[in-house]
Formats: structure tokens, C-alpha cells, sequence
């Protein structure tokens, strides 16, 4: 192969990759604005003070959490969500520095250790194998843990924004399609933005009574109040009709 060809090929390779990645960037910058005009539509409607935190990387994803507002399981309560899903991303990748760290300094500090391997590499360094092993499988351990708190707070707010504007199942459905297909939660958010406030039947259930009110849909119970019954009359005795002897004086009895 000339150098001609050579030159070319990696050319196009090059030509191939960054259109790839502009078409990435521009898919990008679309789900960015996608996502800003369903988040601040809702923050708006829902009467946020700063709708506009849509906008803005990191203050978007509070916005997104503090639309759920408080989160309750059972006998506790989640409060300020919005937090939370911006702290927990940072500490896992604190631990993950930190366990990097320490994975490097063990592996070192193992092949130090096991001097006969490094005079005769053919032995088998069993110390700094096992300090391998057990570095990764702790580390398996705590990405799924710390995955499986992110996310299951992540469906639980995406419950209860989905949950203000369709049935409870519906929202529960949408909520674990949103962890397992790409841009679902996003095209989610926009597609409900602007739908009434789900009421589930009760005309007291509308948490924005400022906005207008949620729809009925077609089977759900409406609870109707009978109104105020007339109180009934005292029941008389019936009359008694006089008697002959008051007629004509003779007792027909």
C-alpha cells in the first residue's frame, strides 16, 4: 500500500469519525433544549420561583428533583431530592478516585512485597493477585450499590412528576422505561408538559390550585355530595271521627 493510499484511508477514517461525532454533538444540544423547554414549562406551571435553572447545567438536575417535591417511603421521607441527585454522582466519583487510588498503591506496594518475583518472574506474584481480585470485586460491590440508590431515587422522582399528569400505573411504567431507554425521560417530560393536572376523580386532589383543573377521564369515580335533606314533617295522630252519640245523641255502639 503507497503512502498515498495510506494517507487517504486514514483521511476518510478521520473525515468518517467527525462526522460521527458532530452528528453526536447536535443530537446533543437537541435533548439539551428539549429537556430545558419540558423541565421549565412544568417548574412554570407548577409555580417554581425560578423556572429559568432549566437552563443551566447541574441546576437543571435540582430543578428536575425539586419538582417531585418531597419524596415519602413508608415511615421516612426523602426532602430535597433535587440535592440529592446532584451529591450522589459526586461522591460515587469520589469513591471511585479514592478506590483508584488505593487499587494502584496496593498493586505496587503487593509487587514490592513479593521480591521473588521480580527476581524470578516465572513464579506467580499470589500476593498482589489477591489484592487484585478482592480490589475488584469490592469495587463491583459499591458500583452496584451506589447504582442502585441513584436510580431507584431517579425513578422515585420521575414517579411523582409523571404521576401529576397521568394515572399512578402509567407514571410507574414510564418511570423504568426512563432507566432503560435512551432520551425516553427526556421526550417524556416534553410530551406531558402542557397536560392537565391529573386529579385521579377527586376535585380536592389538585396540589396546584392555582392552575386550572384537571380533567376528568372516562371511569373514574367522582365522589358527588347529596345535598341537604328536607327535614320531614312531625307525623299527627289521624283523626278520629266523631262518634254517633255526638251526632244524634243515640249510642250506636
Amino acid at each position: 500500500m503507497s503512502f498515498d493510499d495510506f494517507f487517504y484511508g486514514g483521511a476518510g477514517i478521520i473525515v468518517i469519525l467527525l462526522l460521527v461525532y458532530l452528528f453526536l454533538f447536535f443530537g446533543w444540544i437537541v435533548a439539551y433544549v428539549i429537556r430545558g423547554i419540558a423541565l421549565s414549562t412544568i417548574a412554570r406551571r407548577m409555580g417554581k420561583e425560578l423556572p429559568w435553572l432549566a437552563w443551566i447545567p447541574y441546576a437543571r438536575t435540582y430543578l428536575h428533583g425539586d419538582l417531585a417535591g418531597n419524596i415519602t417511603l413508608k415511615k421516612r421521607t426523602i426532602t430535597q431530592p433535587g440535592i440529592w441527585l446532584i451529591v450522589l454522582p459526586l461522591v460515587g466519583g469520589v469513591i471511585f478516585m479514592v478506590w483508584y487510588l488505593v487499587f494502584i498503591f496496593s498493586t505496587v506496594m503487593s509487587l514490592t512485597w513479593n521480591q521473588d518475583f521480580i527476581v524470578n518472574p516465572q513464579s506467580p506474584p499470589t500476593g498482589m493477585i489477591v489484592t487484585m481480585i478482592v480490589s475488584l470485586v469490592l469495587m463491583v460491590i459499591g458500583m452496584l450499590v451506589y447504582q442502585g440508590i441513584f436510580y431507584t431515587l431517579k425513578m422515585l422522582v420521575n414517579n411523582k412528576i409523571f404521576g401529576q399528569f397521568t394515572t399512578s400505573n402509567m407514571a410507574i411504567a414510564h418511570s423504568v422505561l426512563a432507566l432503560f431507554i435512551p432520551m425516553y425521560e427526556t421526550i417524556c417530560l416534553f410530551v406531558l408538559r402542557n397536560r392537565e393536572f391529573y386529579t385521579d376523580g377527586d376535585a380536592n386532589a389538585n396540589p396546584y390550585p392555582s392552575q386550572s383543573w384537571g380533567q376528568l377521564e372516562y371511569g373514574d369515580h367522582v365522589n358527588y355530595q347529596a345535598p341537604p335533606s328536607t327535614p320531614a314533617a312531625t307525623p299527627t295522630s289521624p283523626e278520629v271521627p266523631p262518634s254517633r252519640t255526638s251526632i244524634s245523641g243515640e249510642d250506636w255502639s
